[in-house]
């Protein structure tokens, strides 16, 4: 039996009772070999903001992840990318909430 692990981001209110205000789409890495083997993500870092950027953006963020069971591997999203992929709950239809792959312009890092 196949079986497709995907991602997806959530934000919260900062208020209680701290509502799921934003989901993203379910989405897998784009290196993740035609959604075979194992893909899970393990980890979440805020980075540093580069110099001269927005400082009312939120920071970049490191997505750590596992492939194959013997990898470790890290996935950069720029702010934009964030808020690009969370889509506020009341707008999200079931209908038409994707599962995808982000695009190949988003930089991946094999760790060994």
């Amino acid at each position: 039996m196949r079986r497709d692990y995907f991602f997806f981001m959530y934000a919260w209110s900062a208020v209680p009772p701290y509502n799921i205000t934003h989901v993203s789409h379910a989405f897998i890495p784009y290196d993740a070999d035609d959604h075979t083997g194992v893909v899970f993500p393990t980890g979440l870092q805020a980075l540093r903001r580069r110099e001269g950027s927005d400082p009312r953006m939120p920071p970049p963020l490191l997505l750590g992840y596992g492939k194959g069971d013997d990898r470790v591997m890290t996935l950069t999203l720029s702010p934009e990318a964030v808020q690009e992929y969370l889509q506020p709950v009341e707008r999200l239809e079931p209908e038409q909430y994707k599962f995808c792959a982000v695009g190949k312009d988003i930089p991946v890092t094999i760790r060994t």
